[in-house]
Formats: C-alpha cells, structure tokens, sequence
C-alpha cells in the first residue's frame, strides 16, 4: 500500500477517531508548534502519519500542510464521536473511504489560510450531520478556496442588506467565488451596467460558516 493511500485511509480514520476528545486540550494549551514537536498528536491516525512524513525530512509546505489538518479535526471535533463514527461507518467499502480522505486532503492542501481549515470542518460538519449532501459540500468548498477569507465579513455585508440590488467594493471577489449573481442591464447609447444580486449558494456558505457545530 502507498504512503499516499495510507494518509488518505487515516486522514477518514482519525474522523472517528475518539482520541481526538483527549488531544485536543493538550494542543489548546501548549499550542500546535509544541504539539507537532512532542508528538502529542501520535494516537491520532493522520497526524501520526503526516508527522512521520515530516521527520523523515519533508520541507516547509508539509509542516504547514499538518498544521491546516490539524485546524480541520479540532473544528471537526465539536462533532459528537459517536456521530463521527456513524457517519465513517454508513460509507460503504474501502475504496469510497479512500476516494473521501482523497477529497478532503486534496480540499485542504489548496486552502491559502488557516482560519479556511476551520471553515471547511464546519461545512464537513454539516455534511456530518445529513444538513447538505456532498455535493453542497464541494461547492462550498470550491467557493471557499477562492474567496479571500477577509471577504467574509462584505459577504455577510452583502446578504445583510436590504437591497437585492447592489454594487459593493468587493462584489468582484463574492462574484468570482460564485456566492453572488449578476445580471448586465442594457442602457441607453449602447452601454451596460451590472448588477448584483443574492444566491442559493451565497446564503447556504453563510448560514453555515455562522453555524458553528456543539458538542452534544
């Protein structure tokens, strides 16, 4: 088996994983720097693999890579383990759990920050939870990689707003991450001018983003 199988299996592993209950204070504590160098992670499946591969003398680009997994499961880990573990389970055969941990580390190794580590947990979450099929989770997180992660707050501005009608500073940004609309108005003397509007994927990337998973 290929390390690269191995990390996509154990990436899926850890999801239900119950040990991620007792880490996670421990790396909230002595902070992610000191948890990648103590191996505090190493009972955790994913990490105890992408450590391995760090050690064995991977660059820069790897060390930042299990940072952004790391940000994923303490975000994932408000999720219920038992409801983790339901979930793993329901996927039916080995290679469609390999083909899912291939998804997410492909999903995550494209994120430009680490707060989009979090996010993604939480569309992953809803996911999870049966709120949104996968393929509202792609979406999502499709919209997710491209938009700046400081356009948040203007996409929150611009579903807030009371006109369906607007041209905002950073609509450009919201436009090319899909989670706005726009329809070009025809003018008189041959000219055009855009507008933009709200859609179905801007209003479900922000309901989810807010709604933050609970332990239960």
């Amino acid at each position: 088996m290929s390390s690269q199988l191995t990390l996509e299996n154990s990436l899926v592993q850890s999801i239900a994983s119950s040990d991620l209950k007792d880490v996670m204070p421990d790396l909230v504590e002595l902070g992610m720097d000191s948890v990648l160098k103590d191996g505090i992670f190493k009972e955790v499946p994913v990490i105890s693999t992408l450590l391995g591969l760090y050690s064995a003398g991977r660059g820069i680009r790897d060390y930042l890579f299990t940072k952004k997994v790391i940000k994923f499961l303490m975000e994932l880990d408000r999720i219920p383990y038992l409801e983790r573990l339901k979930f793993i389970e329901e996927i039916n055969g080995a290679s469609k759990q390999t083909q899912l941990g291939e998804t997410l580390l492909l999903l995550l190794e494209r994120l430009d920050d680490f707060g989009k580590s979090e996010i993604l947990a939480r569309f992953f979450s809803c996911h999870i939870r049966g709120e949104i099929d996968f393929t509202m989770f792609r979406k999502l997180s499709t919209a997710l990689e491209k938009l700046p992660i400081d356009y948040i707050t203007s996409l929150h501005d611009f579903y807030s707003s009371t006109d369906v009608k607007q041209i905002h500073r950073d609509s450009t940004s919201l436009l090319i991450a899909g989670l706005v609309d726009i329809i070009f108005i025809p003018l008189p003397f041959s000219d055009t001018r855009g507008q933009y509007y709200k859609n179905e994927l801007g209003r479900i990337f922000l309901e989810k983003y807010q709604a933050k998973p609970t332990e239960m």
